[in-house]
């Protein structure tokens, strides 16, 4: 996991610069899945790269993340 993340980390410099473009509040759809995307990874990459776990100490349960369609 560790491997693929460092390999995305340059790849979200030209994430932020894209969704920059637009106001938080008014992302286009595409955008916002990138959005989300991008917020997942933060979330993970965190937890794996400083905890060397799936899940940050003291920090949200994952099972309270239900995917949705």
């Amino acid at each position: 996991m560790a491997t693929r993340a460092r390999a995305r980390l340059p790849q979200m410099e030209t994430i932020v610069q894209y969704l920059n473009q637009f106001p938080l509040e008014h992302l286009p759809e595409d955008a916002q899945q990138l959005f989300f995307l991008a917020l997942s990874f933060v979330e993970v990459t965190s937890a794996v790269e400083l905890y060397g776990q799936p899940e940050v100490i003291n920090g949200f349960d994952p099972a309270r993340f239900l995917p949705t369609e």
